[in-house]
């Protein structure tokens, strides 16, 4: 059972935000959320706005209004056969998209290699604002494959997480890619404003056993550790798509089966949400 700390955050400690990526990329995961978060095991994830389910899984907020839910903004679509494009009207040589000129680079390169800063701030709004019109308002923002997190993007990022004076996820060696300069700036604008910078961002070992997990747990230093699965629940939709839903199924089982909050207390981390940050 996952139970929050209810102090201010000290980062002499070890404090952990537990959280599933990809909710809205097929309807399993929005189940899966829905049940791992009823049945105490996880309580932040985020939501993809360009992919065909995100209009259910807006749904999970006014159902499960104590989840810690926000927007996966999304700038890739890597599935060869399952295939989601830009929110907002793009031109054809925009560089946003793939040779289709309808949908998303698979690869996070070739956005940062072929899409504006421009083109890429004019589509971020629009997912917030697609979300905002259906009723969904984010307790943070993240990013796909970490497209946004690029040093070319993460201005954008953090302008973003200005405006609407929310967190939003990259770690500390992220924002040290940028420009002396730049980095100052956005470490001092982010201070004053309270928004976090995490120590460490990691795919959570799930499937490797609870010893493995223990020990990845035992090795987290003090600081702010943002830590990631893909559960889906068992079904036909994303095994056409890709061979990782058996790893995504299995995450799921795993978070179901494992008792993270109990993990956690036992080593004295500190479980937040992006919510609760401040205590």
């Amino acid at each position: 059972m996952i139970t929050l700390a209810n102090n201010t955050m000290d980062l002499n400690e070890v404090n952990v935000i537990l959280h599933v990526d990809d909710i809205g990329m097929v309807q399993p995961g929005i189940s899966a959320f829905a049940k791992l978060f009823r049945s105490g095991k996880i309580i932040s994830g985020s939501l993809m706005a360009p992919c065909p389910w995100f209009a259910l899984a807006v749904q999970l907020q006014q159902k499960l209004p104590e989840a810690d839910l926000g927007l996966h903004l999304t700038l890739t679509s890597e599935w060869a056969g399952y295939r989601w494009g830009p929110v907002s009207t793009v031109a054809k040589n925009s560089g946003l998209t793939d040779t289709s000129g309808r949908y998303f680079h698979p690869c996070n390169l070739d956005v940062c290699e072929q899409a504006s800063i421009e083109t890429v701030t004019t589509e971020l709004n629009a997912q917030i604002e697609l979300a905002q019109n259906l009723g969904f308002v984010p307790s943070h923002l993240d990013g796909h494959m970490f497209t946004c997190q690029q040093a070319k993007f993460l201005p954008v990022l953090l302008d973003l997480a200005l405006e609407h004076h929310i967190p939003a996820v990259f770690s500390r060696q992220q924002l040290n890619t940028l420009p002396a300069k730049a980095c100052h700036h956005w470490d001092k604008r982010l201070k004053q404003l309270g928004l976090p910078v995490f120590d460490s961002i990691s795919r959570l070992p799930l499937n490797k056993g609870e010893q493995v997990l223990k020990t990845f747990f035992s090795h987290l230093p003090p600081g702010l550790h943002y830590l990631y699965a893909h559960p889906i629940k068992p079904g036909t939709e994303l095994a056409a798509i890709t061979y990782q839903a058996e790893d995504r199924v299995a995450e799921y089982h795993a978070l179901m089966n494992f008792d993270l909050g109990k993990l956690a207390d036992s080593m004295n981390i500190k479980l937040r949400s992006f919510k609760t940050l401040d205590g």
